[in-house]
């Protein structure tokens, strides 16, 4: 056979058969093309064994460097050398691990050639095993990574082989002219002959004076090709088309040629060929024999099909098992840490709550403390003193029972004023009566308060903190008049508008320059606290003004 004659034919239909590893492998060597043609176009059963041989030990070299793109490539290769021979078994436990290998990859974008390929391959195995749907299952998955038209087509053509052995001619049919029309001048000649050969088959089994044409010219396209393998499937289709219209003869003369091409291939081919031979033949126990083989053979590769790929599917789930146990335990170990941890922070909180209330207790009891002291001082000062001049008064001269009467009612006055300044007040119920209330305390004969849209205000929309600061801020300035202004009437004007309170206190004293320290300071510090605005006008004979804004 001339290499020149089917170098380019053979080249295209193995690129698909690997996955067109020749183009992704470039780095391949003389050497390595030589085995390669041994498997993909073998001239021998020896080319198929050499071919084996020499990958096998590639693989072992390639394992132990850790070559994992080359390792793939060699159980490619090996695989289909093992389906060549007939060792499907084996073919689909070296596929496997092709697949385990890919599984662990940690790129597996560049390999869906890789795995096109390998699920080809795979499928032909499990139909060579008689489990059809399993390889339909497969050559599905394959068309899922094919990435042109060439391996689409190849995947299809199998597939509507299986509905073909299956007796499913119609689907078989559909599968055939489908592949043609994606395929059309864009696969190889070997692609379309193979294409053609299987139309030819369903077409004349679903119609008696049909399909000829087509394995016609599948049989010219592989004769000009030289497609060893081909021919031999042309010949065998021919063949069988003549027995099923009912031309032994031709039927006889076709299988022969079919046996002749089958011993230049393998004894795979062979062993089929010998098959058609003597199913040509009428002679009873030849049928028998026959009949009997293919129910004994067929039975044995049924029982064989505790396979390598479905022990991967559970090898597979078993992974998946311990995986699942693993991500279940991180979880349980998650879980406690987090609960550990939260157990940590509730412990702190409650420490630093512990801490705070202390410290806040501590801070009442000294606030407590401070006013204590502050009432107990003013009470010496004022009360006390003005008691104790009472008292002289007395004491020189009791014709003062008018005089005595005022001084006693003022102490009152004094002692109720202490008392209110610092009793508690509860700014939750209506703070108009609050407010009242703190205006009558500085409201004397020599002083008037005049509180003006005090009731307009919706004090239910002020919070409790911006009225307790309003109200020490109010009481402050009130304090600061009496003290200090000689006024003799205070203006109090509200206005709220747009969630805004706007206070505009003025007294119409004798002013002052304004120094702010002492009371003056405290009351802008108290509206600050809250997020409010305070300002201060005064000047000698001008009065004072303060504009509150919360």
């Amino acid at each position: 056979m001339k290499w020149t004659a089917v170098l380019f034919p053979f080249f295209s239909m193995a690129c698909f058969l690997i996955g067109g590893t020749v183009c992704t492998y470039s780095q391949e060597t003389a050497t390595s093309h030589t085995y390669y043609y041994k498997i993909n176009d073998p001239q021998s059963p020896e080319d198929l064994r050499d071919g084996l041989q020499y990958y096998q030990q590639q693989l072992e070299q390639q394992l132990k460097e850790q070559d994992t793109l080359n390792s793939i490539y060699s159980y490619r290769m090996i695989a289909i050398a093992q389906n060549e021979l007939g060792d499907y078994y084996a073919a689909e436990n070296t596929i496997v691990s092709a697949f385990k290998m890919i599984d662990a990859y940690s790129k597996p974008e560049p390999l869906k050639n890789d795995l096109t390929g390998l699920y080809n391959q795979l499928g032909k195995i499990y139909r060579a095993l008689f489990n059809y749907e399993k390889a339909q299952e497969t050559y599905r998955k394959g068309l899922g990574f094919a990435q042109n038209a060439k391996d689409s087509c190849t995947l299809i053509n199998n597939l509507g082989n299986v509905y073909k052995e299956t007796q499913a001619y119609a689907k078989a049919m559909d599968a055939y002219q489908r592949a043609l029309r994606i395929g059309e001048g864009k696969i190889t000649t070997t692609a379309e002959a193979r294409t053609l050969d299987n139309l030819g088959f369903v077409s004349f089994q679903l119609d008696s004076l049909s399909g000829l044409p087509y394995i016609k010219r599948a049989l010219k396209l592989r004769q000009e090709a030289q497609d060893m393998e081909g021919l031999y499937s042309s010949y065998k289709t021919l063949s069988l088309f003549h027995q099923h219209k009912g031309d032994l003869e031709k039927a006889q003369q076709t299988s022969l040629q079919a046996l002749e091409i089958a011993k230049k291939i393998s004894p795979s081919y062979q062993k089929d060929a010998l098959e058609l031979v003597l199913g040509q033949r009428q002679d009873s126990l030849v049928l028998q024999y026959s009949a009997l083989s293919d129910t004994l053979n067929k039975s044995k590769q049924i029982a064989e099909n505790k396979n390598a790929a479905i022990r991967y599917d559970v090898e597979k789930e078993r992974q998946t098992s311990e995986t699942l146990k693993m991500e279940k335990e991180w979880e349980r170990r998650l879980r406690i840490f987090i609960q550990a941890y939260a157990f940590i922070i509730f412990l702190v909180i409650g420490w630093l709550f512990y801490v705070f209330r202390n410290k806040q207790r501590t801070k009442l009891a000294q606030q407590v403390y401070l006013t204590e002291t502050r009432i107990s001082k003013k009470v010496h000062d004022e009360v006390a003193n003005d008691l104790y001049g009472i008292m002289t008064k007395i004491q020189k001269d009791d014709s003062f029972k008018k005089d005595l009467l005022d001084d006693l009612e003022g102490v009152y006055h004094k002692t109720r004023d202490i008392s209110r300044e610092n009793n508690f007040i509860d700014y939750e119920e209506n703070f108009n009566e609050v407010l009242s209330d703190l205006f009558s305390i500085y409201h004397t004969h020599q002083l008037n308060i005049v509180p003006k849209n005090q009731r307009t205000v919706p004090w239910q929309k002020i919070t409790t903190p911006k009225k307790t600061v309003l109200y020490r801020v109010l009481q402050e300035l009130l304090t600061n008049s009496k003290k200090y202004s000689e006024a003799t009437i205070i203006v109090v004007i509200f206005a709220y508008k747009n969630g805004k309170l706007v206070v505009t206190y003025s007294d119409y004293g004798v002013g002052t320059e304004l120094k702010k320290k002492g009371g003056l300071l405290n009351t802008e510090n108290r509206i600050k606290s809250i997020g409010g605005k305070i300002s201060f006008e005064t000047a000698p004979n001008e009065g004072f003004k303060a504009k509150i804004q919360i």
